[in-house]
């Protein structure tokens, strides 16, 4: 008889650290957030996607957590087979700065992140924390064997942030197809794609972070 227990489902989780807080993300987060994407090429552009073309889009977006159907999700799934989203608010500037992601539903096996930031707020360490975050909720808490996070090969600040979190890249992935959505990529987009990968295996929890966190896990969707 198998004894192992089901893997965690969040129902709740409120990250903070010393520059950002991760939380869930709601339809009020769109006001804040839509300006910082909204034909911001130098935003979108790097996340292969044309942007929102109004705030009601992301309060769509906005307006699940997790954003799966927890009845569509398979028995014993990682992450219970849902997909985790989260406003990033910036403690200094006082309002939402930017939105991340943990996928169960991306690659078999694997937690999946993404992430993108206001450009003004580029620079600061904001996002190299917000994945730091992000990594620990995935890895320490949700017990994925390991995390993969794919960036464009001219996103350089995007592969520093993951290498400051210690991703390595998997230099023998070769994409047949783009992973990004082809539908809502500007025309003149580069498909072109780096994979990074850290197993908890390897991992080292960042000293310090975060500096708090409120989790509450679900009992079994499944039962």
């Amino acid at each position: 008889m198998d004894t192992k227990p089901p893997p965690p489902v969040l129902e709740f989780a409120r990250l903070t650290g010393r520059l950002v807080e991760l939380r869930p993300h709601a339809p009020s987060d769109a006001a804040a957030l839509f300006p910082l994407v909204h034909k911001q090429a130098a935003v979108t552009d790097m996340l292969i996607w044309n942007g929102p073309d109004a705030s009601e889009d992301l309060e769509r977006l906005f307006s699940a957590w997790p954003s799966k159907d927890p009845a569509l999700a398979e028995p014993g799934a990682l992450g219970g087979g849902l997909d985790y989203f989260f406003t990033i608010h910036g403690l200094a500037a006082g309002q939402p700065v930017g939105h991340c992601g943990i996928r169960f539903t991306e690659t078999p096996g694997m937690a999946n992140l993404g992430y993108w930031m206001g450009e003004r707020f580029w620079g600061g360490g904001l996002c190299t924390e917000a994945v730091s975050l992000l990594t620990w909720l995935a890895l320490e808490t949700l017990q994925a064997p390991a995390v993969e996070a794919l960036c464009l090969a001219r996103n350089l600040g995007s592969q520093r942030v993951l290498e400051k979190n210690g991703f390595i890249r998997d230099t023998s992935f070769e994409p047949e197809t783009p992973r990004h959505g082809s539908a809502s990529a500007p025309d003149d987009a580069n498909p072109c794609e780096l994979r990074y990968v850290l197993a908890r295996s390897t991992y080292q929890p960042p000293e310090g972070l975060p500096v708090s966190a409120e989790i509450r896990i679900a009992p079994s969707l499944m039962s």
